[in-house]
């Protein structure tokens, strides 16, 4: 329970989606044709973050074990810590047995007058099977690219 309001209705829609998804059979994301399963979500929740965000860490262990089992996941895109990063599995920010790479995409950096006004994005590239993560500033250069 919470007196979060946010917080509760958060928590509310990814188990009930995550619950539709286990129990009503329909699961379309193992269909024939479907090239990559990609997990969208704000905050990378298999990262344990410091006090007071250090929330709902069982929720989110049993998010990543049915994600894990069930959906089995390419990759995770996420934001939230306003950081860019590539965790693998069993990396600093994989604190919860997370089932895929996690992809944190998004930052704020400084520009040549030292503001806080560029950003560096996420770009990915699905192609023959293939995943690339590239990490772009305000102005599309390529700072940094992987290969999932």
């Amino acid at each position: 329970e919470t007196d979060n309001p946010a917080l509760g209705r958060f928590r509310g829609d990814w188990n009930g989606a995550l619950l539709f998804t286990n129990c009503t059979g329909k699961y379309e994301y193992l269909e024939d044709g479907i090239e990559y399963r990609i997990v969208i979500a704000h905050n990378p929740f298999t990262y344990i973050q410091e006090a007071p965000f250090d929330i709902e860490q069982e929720l989110y262990g049993e998010w990543a074990e049915i994600l894990g089992k069930k959906i089995k996941p390419d990759f995770i895109l996420a934001g939230h810590l306003h950081k860019t990063v590539i965790s693998r599995k069993g990396s600093e920010f994989d604190s919860l047995g997370q089932p895929c790479p996690v992809v944190v995409g998004s930052r704020r950096t400084e520009d040549i007058n030292g503001d806080l006004n560029c950003f560096i994005g996420c770009a990915i590239s699905l192609e023959n099977g293939k995943i690339t993560v590239s990490f772009t500033d305000s102005a599309h250069n390529v700072i940094n690219s992987e290969l999932l």
